[in-house]
């Protein structure tokens, strides 16, 4: 895995999308296993007006292995995926390497790959948050009538539930898994995810293999392994 900083790979077609995935390799060693609202507020600490962009996600970093205390230890695979529209890739892209002060630990981002979004029959979010919505049943129920708002033909699920950070507040959310999605639908739901706290790893939406559903009910958000997915994963 390079660790340097460098041009990144941009496809020829990347522009047919609204947003794409700046993809990250990750260098480090130990990092809070709850840890995607500091890496934020890391990356506004090196350029504020990340904070301005409209539909940014920062996803959590994957490629870790769980240790003690809730924390983990980057692996050889760890990276960090932050969707951003196109027009802000340019402001995205300088992250290659910088260094980011997590707690205790840093991590240093290295020359990223940037993915167009693709269409995927299952897409898969770790957290998805939706403000009052904490009960299961309620909670599946505002996120099939999200779904329908944006006009997403899916069969939506839930997991067991999950928790963000935030300055020491517990926030409560659910995995959601979608299935059966058509193409327009799907790259819909990659761009635009559903709930709120998209910056900081919430409601960030990618795709997984068609055997992660059976799985899906024994999930545990604080398993640090990806599922299996496609581009950047």
């Amino acid at each position: 895995m390079s660790d340097t900083a460098g041009a990144a790979v941009v496809p020829k077609d990347l522009y047919s999308s609204a947003a794409s995935d700046v993809v990250f390799p990750v260098v480090g060693s130990v990092i809070p296993g709850d840890h995607v609202y500091q890496v934020f507020a890391a990356l506004c600490r090196v350029e504020p007006r990340v904070r301005e962009i409209a539909n940014l996600a920062v996803d959590r970093i994957f490629g870790t292995l769980p240790l003690y205390g809730g924390r983990m230890v980057l692996t050889r695979k760890a990276q960090l995926r932050i969707r951003t529209p196109v027009a802000a890739i340019p402001l995205v892209v300088p992250f290659a390497g910088k260094s980011l002060r997590i707690q205790d630990a840093t991590i240093r981002l290295g020359a990223p790959r940037i993915f167009r979004l693709r269409p995927h029959q299952q897409l898969f979010s770790w957290i998805v948050t939706i403000k009052g919505f904490t009960n299961p049943d309620v909670f599946l129920e505002a996120v099939r009538r999200q779904l329908r708002e944006q006009e997403i033909d899916t069969e939506a699920r839930i997991g067991h539930r999950a928790v963000l950070t935030v300055k020491g507040a517990r926030i409560v959310g659910f995995p959601v898994l979608c299935s059966t999605l058509p193409a327009a639908d799907s790259l819909r739901l990659q761009e635009r995810g559903i709930g709120g706290r998209r910056h900081i790893g919430a409601g960030i939406f990618v795709p997984v293999s068609s055997g992660f559903g059976a799985a899906f009910e024994e999930y545990d958000s604080r398993d640090f392994a990806r599922p299996r997915s496609g581009d950047g994963g």
